[in-house]
């Protein structure tokens, strides 16, 4: 296949080129649900969203340092997966008391250790009431 008659190339590079082209649009179009709501956050990193931070910092580090950046609501992706990390008191409070019909089946984000695994934040259903 030729481009524009000066470059002879490979059916599958066009075809890997697209790909990843394609991939990045997609990324890019699922990591602007925030911005599109005026939700602060971190830039995500395409295809991987925070989580590259999240491995190197690990959560608890990685938490308190985007919401002391962007405040108490922040919206952080988890690969392609939307996040809203709220780290004020009473904010969590209307969350998971006053609003806890809205609430009782959050998406796993991780598999939890034994020791947290049947926690408040990652009980659901009935179980979670």
């Amino acid at each position: 296949m030729e481009i524009l008659g000066l470059v002879d190339v490979n059916n599958w590079i066009v075809a890997v080129v697209f790909l990843c082209v394609s991939l990045l649009i997609y990324s890019k179009w699922k990591h602007s649900l925030f911005r599109r709501y005026g939700v602060p956050g971190p830039t995500p990193v395409p295809l991987f969203g925070v989580s590259l931070k999240y491995n190197r910092q690990g959560l608890a580090l990685t938490d308190q340092e985007i919401a002391k950046k962007y405040g108490d609501v922040v919206g952080v992706y988890m690969g392609h997966t939307p996040l809203l990390l709220v780290s004020n008191p009473e904010t969590i409070k209307e969350i998971m008391v006053k609003e806890f019909a809205r609430t009782p089946n959050r998406p796993k984000t991780f598999v939890p250790r034994n020791e947290i695994a049947h926690t408040l934040i990652n009980t659901d259903g009935d179980h979670w009431r």
